[in-house]
């Protein structure tokens, strides 16, 4: 596909916005939302101009890609000037094992974009330098970028921390999580908080204070790698069941006297068994929900919501605050067993038809997610918006007018210029979804003036103090 794309000046993505208002791009495989192969080959169409003042923006994603992001800004920085011989000439033996090898091997070819690969034409950049200013002794790569004219074409990808948890944590107003997931002020000589690894502790302890919990899961190491995912997809609604086959998916398989065990790579001597893991599953959970208390408010009362309306045989309606009006309403299936013959040989096959029946379990796991992921589309259409009124209303000097964004759910990538732009549309989007939570208050009233929905302020969501303009001091809200 991209050899095919390679002979075009240009070309599009089209992309389509499902039920809950979440952009995907038809395209399934080159495409800025595909694999990390597809996100390497792709560049935007229209470039802007390399200027010096914005190489700081290549140092942090160069920072990142490197796995580097949990360190300070300052911290990443300093990586950078330490490593960028290795940054440069990559060894393929460092990074087989990264996930965003291809990415990496991409912002290489772009460095050298920008520090000039042509080693005479490099040459007469640094005697010019040193002809302008006799009193230089050493020569940095911010002038030597300063000396270029070439154009960049390359998105710089910025994502935000555990995005479900964000969109909650502002719902909620839970002061804990809020600090966790870096909607909290920060400077760049802080580090980024980490969720994931804060959290283990409090799993650990949940499994060392079980007395039935066994000897194998109390020996367990816990890794960030290992409960990212997992906790990660909680805030939609991931049940024990559902966590325990993610983190079997980790793990190796093994046999031994007709019994299934799962082991780590790192831990090959630690055998757990399908129950051990489950109960894993159920301590992360639980753990996860006692942290953040204020998170499990908004759980509770979602399930009353689906339960009432579960009562009424209705479907679930809200409308976003871009004026999207959302219904969930599954329906019921029900198998049709067809026999049929093909070459002599008599098969079953069972088709699926649909009903008029609600599928009322499914409206009560399914609305919670739903509910999430309308809320993360809400903030990508209006930073959509607030990103173009910053390019056309600007004053800032060598404010960028070319319009690259790409957004994919809680990622979003522009050219180096126009990064604090995206950051700032991002953050203002967050803001004007979420400050003083009159949607969230506004569509709770809404569900209990419906008829026949015996719900009171008295079941309603217990909120934190979290002030959610916080957002717009934290360095790492995008990281």
């Amino acid at each position: 596909m991209a050899r095919l794309m390679a002979h075009v000046p240009y070309f599009y993505l089209p992309v389509n916005a499902d039920w809950r208002g979440r952009i995907y791009p038809i395209c399934s495989t080159l495409s800025y939302q595909g694999s990390d192969l597809a996100k390497s080959l792709l560049l935007f169409a229209e470039g802007e101009q390399i200027l010096p003042e914005n190489f700081p923006i290549l140092k942090r994603y160069g920072s990142n890609l490197w796995e580097n992001d949990k360190l300070s800004l300052e911290k990443r920085n300093e990586w950078f000037d330490q490593n960028i011989d290795k940054l440069r000439n990559v060894n393929v033996e460092d990074i087989i094992d990264n996930d965003a090898k291809f990415c990496i091997l991409a912002f290489s070819i772009e460095l050298e974009r920008w520090l000039d690969k042509d080693y005479t034409e490099l040459s007469l950049i640094i005697k010019k330098l040193h002809d302008k200013e006799k009193k230089i002794k050493s020569i940095t790569a911010e002038m030597i970028v300063q000396e270029s004219s070439n154009l960049t074409f390359f998105p710089i990808f910025l994502d935000a921390t555990c995005n479900g948890l964000q969109q909650l944590g502002a719902l909620s107003r839970d002061e804990k999580v809020a600090k966790l997931v870096n909607m909290c002020s920060s400077t760049s000589q802080d580090n980024p908080e980490d969720l994931y690894s804060d959290l283990i502790p409090f799993i650990k302890e949940r499994i060392l204070s079980n007395p039935e919990a066994p000897d194998s899961l109390k020996n367990l190491n816990l890794s960030r790698k290992l409960i990212k995912r997992s906790i990660m997809t909680i805030p939609y609604s991931a049940t024990p069941v559902g966590i325990t086959e993610q983190l079997i998916a980790q793990m190796d398989e093994i046999h031994e006297n007709n019994e299934i065990f799962y082991i780590l790579k790192d831990q090959p001597n630690n055998k757990l068994t399908r129950k051990d893991i489950f109960e894993l599953a159920n301590q992360m959970s639980q753990a996860f929900f006692d942290t953040f208390p204020q998170i499990n408010e908004i759980f509770e009362y979602c399930k009353k919501i689906s339960k009432a309306h579960n009562k009424l045989d209705s479907k679930i309606i809200w409308e976003t605050p871009t004026g999207l009006k959302i219904e969930q309403f599954y329906l019921k299936k029900e198998p049709i067993r067809i026999n049929c013959s093909y070459r002599n040989k008599k098969y079953k096959i069972t088709l699926l038809k649909g009903t008029d029946k609600l599928n009322k379990s499914r409206q009560n796991l399914a609305f919670i997610p739903n509910f999430v992921h309308s809320l993360d589309a809400t903030v990508l259409f209006k930073t959509v918006d607030n990103f173009y009124t910053v390019l056309r209303t600007g004053k800032k000097k060598n404010l960028s007018q070319i319009f690259n964004l790409i957004t994919i759910h809680d990622c979003f990538a522009t050219t180096a210029g126009n990064i604090n732009n995206m950051e700032m549309a991002v953050k203002q989007s967050f803001l004007e979804v979420y400050q003083g939570n009159k949607f969230f208050n506004d569509l709770i009233s809404k569900w209990e003036n419906i008829e026949k929905i015996k719900l009171s302020s008295k079941d309603r969501p217990k909120f934190g103090n979290y002030n959610v303009r916080e957002v717009l001091k934290s360095k790492y809200f995008i990281n």
